[in-house]
Parts: structure tokens; C-alpha cells; sequence
């Protein structure tokens, strides 16, 4: 029946998934054709690939959102799958964890402890849906380049840098009473780039004027900006503020004394 729907553009990109679900490594050869026809959805293309990479464990879809849905024409990596194919459909390795710093499990200062806390509640959210092709609410060792970058760009307090370095978050979002509406905290790997449309304009590539140079945005919550007020900062801390957005003006208050604080409220 789901070997019949390939052929059907009605149920043909259900039938994708209940095929290889059925006939496993069977469905290997019409599946990567499939992937390979230019003359179907890309849709269709999009979850054939994204099914032959789950289930053969190749990093076919390395970086790209878990719903093939999202994906582009370029992010097919048809010669890889090309090339995959004519090697007979070996498996692959699949994805490694993002490295955790051992702090997580066995905290000694109160960063340490609070993080922890925070990691555990994560770790609830990772439980339940995980696609390590594109990791999402982890505390992980960060890229030392991300940190080299961050430490070009501003002169950050030592506790935010450290807990960058050690406990980047990865697509980490929380959701609670206080924060119903997508909110996201930025790892190394995010954060220059989260300062667009806040401070920085990314299509005219110029600061906005109307954004004070220091402040530097941690987290968002459904757009409005938590930032780190570094005119406020003693060297090892900084207090974090909030502000709606599209109001017409920053019209900043403080959200925590502290970034160490402001992770607290997190993790409960």
C-alpha cells in the first residue's frame, strides 16, 4: 500500500514515511530515486531524504531544521546521497551528543549550581523529543571561534563569558507562567547574530541608532529583548533588563539583579 502511494501525489508524502517504516532498508533504493526526480515536490524530495537519513543514520540532514518542511532545493546533498547509494546503503554513525561540561553533574560554585538546575529541566524537554541532526535545548561546550568573536565585539562580565564557554545553550527555550511566548536563551554560536533588529540592522549592515551600545541581547521572549546592561557591570556580573518591543521607544526595566539571578529564575 505505501509502495503504491509513491506513485500517488494525493498520499505520496505520508507514504514516504510509512514505507520506509515498513520495509526498512527495502526502501532504501526507491526512496533515494525518489529524492533524486525533479519532476515531484520538493516537499516529497525533502522527506525522502530526511527519512533515508534517520533511518540509515547518515548525516544527510546535519544542520537543517527537523522538519524537512523547512529545507531548501540546496539542502537535498543529493551527490551524497548519490554517492551513499552506488556504495550499497551502508549505515552510518549517526550524531554524537553536543559535549557537556562535567560541572552539570557535579556543580561546585553557585554558577555551577544554578546552571545544573537549568540542565535538568532541559534534559526533561530532551527526553521527550530529541533529533541530534539539530540538537535543541542542551548546555554545551561552546566553539572556542564563537568565543573569540564575542570577546572582539564587547568586554562582557567574567560569570556571562564563563557560562557561554562551558554551558552554551543550544536552541534552549523555556516555557513557564512568566515566559508563555517562545522564550529562547542565545548560545555563543547565536549571539552576535541575535543582536539583529535590535542593535544592528542586518540589511543595511549599520548600527540603529535608537539602541544603546550597551546593552547586549541575551534572550528574547516572543521579541521582546532581555539584555545584559554592561554600564552596569563590576567586571563579574551585570544586571539583566527587559523591554517590549515596537513600542517606539526601549523603554528598558530590570528584569534581574544579576545574570547569575536571572538564570535562577530560569531553572525553576
Amino acid at each position: 500500500m505505501f509502495q503504491r502511494g509513491l506513485f500517488d501525489p494525493q498520499i505520496r508524502y505520508w507514504s514516504i514515511l510509512g514505507y520506509i517504516n515498513s520495509a526498512g532498508k527495502g526502501a532504501y533504493e526507491e526512496l533515494a530515486k525518489l529524492a533524486n526526480d525533479g519532476t515531484i515536490r520538493l516537499a516529497e524530495r525533502t522527506q525522502a531524504v530526511k527519512c533515508l537519513a534517520t533511518f540509515s543514520r547518515q548525516p544527510f540532514d546535519r544542520r537543517l531544521p527537523s522538519d524537512p518542511g523547512h529545507w531548501k532545493e540546496a539542502d537535498l546533498r543529493l551527490s551524497e546521497v548519490l554517492a551513499w547509494a552506488d556504495a550499497g546503503y551502508p549505515d552510518g554513525k549517526g550524531f554524537a551528543e553536543p559535549t557537556r561540561h562535567p560541572a552539570l553533574d557535579d556543580p561546585k560554585s553557585e554558577l555551577e549550581k544554578v546552571v545544573s538546575r537549568l540542565d535538568k529541566k532541559l534534559a526533561r524537554k530532551r527526553r521527550e523529543r530529541q533529533d541530534l541532526a539539530e540538537p535543541t535545548d542542551w548546555l554545551a561546550l561552546a566553539d572556542p571561534a564563537d568565543i573569540d568573536r564575542i570577546g572582539a565585539r564587547w568586554d562582557l562580565p567574567s560569570t556571562y563569558l564563563d557560562f557561554l564557554a562551558r554551558f552554551s545553550p543550544i536552541k534552549a527555550t523555556i516555557a513557564n507562567r512568566r515566559f508563555y511566548n517562545h522564550f529562547q536563551l542565545f548560545g555563543a554560536g547565536e549571539l552576535i547574530e541575535a543582536q539583529d533588529g535590535y542593535s544592528y540592522n542586518p540589511v543595511e549592515q549599520q548600527p540603529l541608532e535608537d539602541w544603546p551600545s550597551h546593552l547586549v541581547v541575551v534572550a528574547s521572549h516572543g521579541g521582546d529583548p532581555f539584555v545584559l546592561d554592561l554600564s552596569k557591570s563590576d567586571g563579574t556580573d551585570a544586571p539583566v533588563d527587559t523591554a517590549e518591543h515596537g513600542a517606539g521607544v526601549w523603554d528598558f526595566s530590570r528584569e534581574a539583579d544579576s545574570f547569575t539571578a536571572f538564570l535562577e529564575t530560569l531553572a525553576k
